[in-house]
């Protein structure tokens, strides 16, 4: 299975240079006793070794209620967790490739019932895998379209490449679809694989969110990563959310922490040239 650090598409801080006013919790319509209880959980998950760290906020009505940090952003060399760590969003950027894809909705560029193959015609002669081996895989043909309303809710019939032995997601695996330069040569892997399912029939969790990418590309003519900065990050003022940490910011990313064997090994290491080689191929 790949390592949780492959996953990686945006970094995100959870506190911008802009202060929003504050308020206290109980002005802000929170149970400060049940407030006292969510502390206690995030701290003793931290203490208990959990987790390294944690930060948690609670705003309403554009109000800052509270605001608290806990643990460690870098365990070997005790950095603590601040207000402005830069921690990775790993499958949250579901959220913000999803609201890019309703922005050119709203603007008319295309209907969530389109089928997908009318932006992305690499994916227009897909079929299912009904059984057989990846080697000698039984096909059918589509009862209906992969529209973009299947891609939102995960209904494609695509899958993941990595949570799975069976033969399916050996051809998935075999495919390698992350190596290529950009979301285009992803694509263009993609549309060669079969479903697992007709479209519409079930929930799958799978690489929908990153064919969202691929869509975005082709109908906005910007690369991804280029689109989310002009109509999402820049305009409201995300100032450290994006593919890419600059050198000057690197000191305040968090590393991540997995279980192994009762103690926490380090993810492997956060580099600027990790996440600028993965920032057109994955969006989920």
């Amino acid at each position: 299975m790949k390592t949780p650090a492959l996953l990686l598409t945006f970094v995100l801080t959870v506190a911008t240079r802009a202060q929003l006013p504050t308020t206290s919790p109980a002005h802000a319509g929170f149970d400060p006793a049940r407030l006292e209880v969510l502390h206690a959980i995030t701290k003793r998950f931290v203490d208990e070794g959990q987790h390294a760290g944690a930060i948690t906020l609670l705003a309403r009505k554009g109000r800052l209620a509270d605001f608290r940090t806990y643990g460690y952003r870098d365990l070997e060399k005790k950095l603590p967790m601040e207000r402005d760590t830069i921690c990775r969003m790993y499958s949250m950027s579901k959220i913000i490739t999803s609201v890019g894809t309703l922005v050119l909705f709203e603007e008319g560029r295309f209907n969530l019932d389109d089928p997908v193959s009318r932006y992305l015609p690499e994916m227009k002669d897909m079929k299912v895998m009904t059984g057989g081996t990846a080697d000698a895989p039984q096909l059918e043909p589509l009862k209906r379209p992969i529209t973009i309303k299947h891609l939102l809710t995960h209904t494609s019939g695509l899958i993941y490449d990595f949570d799975g032995d069976d033969e399916l997601h050996k051809l998935y695996q075999r495919a390698d679809l992350w190596s290529g330069p950009g979301l285009s040569d992803f694509i263009a892997k993609v549309g060669k694989l079969p479903l697992k399912h007709q479209p519409g029939d079930a929930y799958t969790y799978a690489i929908n969110t990153d064919v969202l990418g691929a869509l975005i590309e082709r109908v906005s003519g910007k690369t991804f990563g280029a689109f989310l900065d002009e109509r999402l990050f820049r305009p409201l003022g995300m100032k450290d959310t994006g593919f890419d940490v600059p050198p000057e910011k690197m000191n305040r990313v968090a590393k991540t922490y997995k279980p192994d064997a009762g103690s926490k090994a380090a993810a492997p290491a956060f580099s600027r040239r990790r996440v600028i080689t993965r920032v057109s191929r994955k969006c989920c």
